[in-house]
């Protein structure tokens, strides 16, 4: 449960109070499903802190208009993004992200990569499911620059540069993963090619195979 709400001290106390009706591992599951157990009906607290969206809503409306739309888009992105990914999917400046990190909305990793909190992540995912035409096309601009790196990739791998590219899809596999779950054929086709270098290297025969097979 702690590993969950990443220590957050709020969800570590929404999450005990549930401990009268539900088991541990039954919380952390229902927490891994989604933020509605992380509330409570308690009325002597304030409302911002009866639930993990709560908190989250109060924090989002202190956000400029593009700040706000910038953290929606970024949450099609899974395991963290680098800097230009953010900018080419989500119109991410460098001072909007700058002040996302600020108020400790995004964290910046010892590799320089973006990440914010898991449940974070899952409250954002579901304001974008709200903005259907802005889901779309940020995921158009997701599956295209990831696409677009795979070409650029494709040669590299191949060169003195592999290394280099290695460890970047090391990085990238889990929206690579993502992008191939949702991916029409041609596309998924595309980038399981172009990454050819990539799942050799690192032994993913079985994978790519399934992704082969289902084309």
């Amino acid at each position: 449960i702690c590993k969950l709400v990443e220590g957050l001290p709020l969800g570590i106390e929404l999450a005990a109070s549930w401990v009268r009706l539900l088991s541990c591992s039954e919380i952390a599951t229902e927490i891994e499903r989604g933020l509605e157990l992380l509330s409570t009906d308690t009325k002597n607290v304030p409302e911002r802190h009866r639930s993990l969206k709560a908190a989250f809503e109060q924090s989002c409306k202190l956000l400029t208009d593009k700040e706000q739309e910038v953290l929606r888009k970024l949450s099609v992105f899974v395991g963290g993004f680098r800097r230009e990914a953010a900018s080419e999917v989500a119109g991410a400046t460098i001072p909007v992200l700058a002040s996302l990190v600020d108020k400790s909305l995004l964290k910046v990793l010892p590799n320089g990569r973006y990440d914010r909190h898991p449940l974070l992540y899952q409250f954002t995912k579901e304001k974008l499911a709200n903005y259907s035409d802005e889901q779309s096309q940020t995921y158009q601009e997701y599956t295209a620059f990831y696409l677009e790196l795979s070409r650029q990739a494709e040669a590299r791998l191949y060169s003195q540069e592999k290394k280099t590219w290695l460890i970047r899809f090391d990085e990238e596999l889990a929206n690579v993963r993502t992008i191939l779950a949702r991916a029409d054929s041609e596309t998924a086709l595309d980038l399981t090619v172009n990454l050819t270098g990539f799942w050799a290297s690192r032994g993913l025969h079985r994978e790519v195979r399934d992704y082969l097979t289902n084309f």
